[in-house]
């Protein structure tokens, strides 16, 4: 019995001792979990920040290019505004008046390239100013849209 027990005793120690070899590595692998869970957060937030900036520096693109957007329908319109006139000049002086300010028309030489370039009577100047209400409504709807957020 008593070497039994000595046997149980050895037995009893090695289990002990594996035990606490278990528990090391166990509280080891706990630290390095907790480790590499910290770093993918951190690197998460990174990335959720980098994307933050990229989203924001693609809406300030996307509103450069409404703005140049708008700026070149209102060069546009105003290119129409210039040929109507200049239509408008053209029936004059083939009234034989004097080229000069007439319903509001600039004082200016008659350009034929500039009335082609609009299409003329038949211009697009119509789909333009079409074009340039859409667009207006559209910059009205972001703007009640970033109201809303």
């Amino acid at each position: 019995m008593r070497t039994c027990e000595l046997e149980l005793e050895e037995t009893n120690a090695g289990l002990q001792q594996k035990v606490s070899i278990g528990q090391r590595q166990l509280a080891q692998l706990e630290k390095c979990y907790y480790q590499k869970v910290d770093a993918l957060h951190r690197e998460n937030q990174m990335m959720q920040a980098k994307l933050a900036d990229k989203e924001d520096q693609l809406q300030a693109t996307k509103d450069c290019v409404t703005l140049k957007e708008s700026e070149i329908m209102r060069l546009k319109l105003r290119l129409c505004s210039m040929d109507q006139c200049n239509n408008h000049l053209d029936k004059v002086s083939d009234t034989a008046v004097p080229l000069q300010v007439t319903n509001g028309c600039c004082n200016s030489m008659k350009s034929k390239r500039r009335s082609s370039s609009c299409g003329g009577p038949a211009s697009r100047c119509a789909e333009w100013k079409v074009t340039a209400a859409t667009n207006r409504i559209k910059e009205r709807e972001k703007e009640g849209e970033k109201q809303e957020c």
